[in-house]
């Protein structure tokens, strides 16, 4: 269960990362008019994380847990701004 947070979280904080790759790769398959907005981008970026977070922990042995990866994927992709709200509060 942990390690399923661990992973998922860190895949969550790579989406800002792997943004323009994604957008390469939709650029060489799609037409110009088919490529998604930045918005539509977040999210391709997000789910295709979470899917290899989820197949890494399928090799790995581990049984993911769709709301164990999803609730990991937010906090890692939200991190700096849950920070920021705990900081705000001292």
């Amino acid at each position: 269960m942990i390690l399923t947070l661990i992973i998922s979280a860190v895949a969550g904080a790579l989406v800002p990362k792997v943004q323009p790759q994604i957008r390469a790769t939709l650029a060489r398959h799609l037409k110009a008019g088919q490529l998604p907005d930045d918005a539509g981008l977040q999210v391709t970026a997000f789910a295709a994380v979470l899917i290899l977070a989820s197949l890494l922990l399928l090799l790995l042995g581990v049984r993911p847990s769709a709301g164990l990866v999803l609730l990991g994927g937010l906090l890692g992709y939200f991190q700096a701004e849950i920070r920021q709200a705990f900081g705000a509060r001292r």
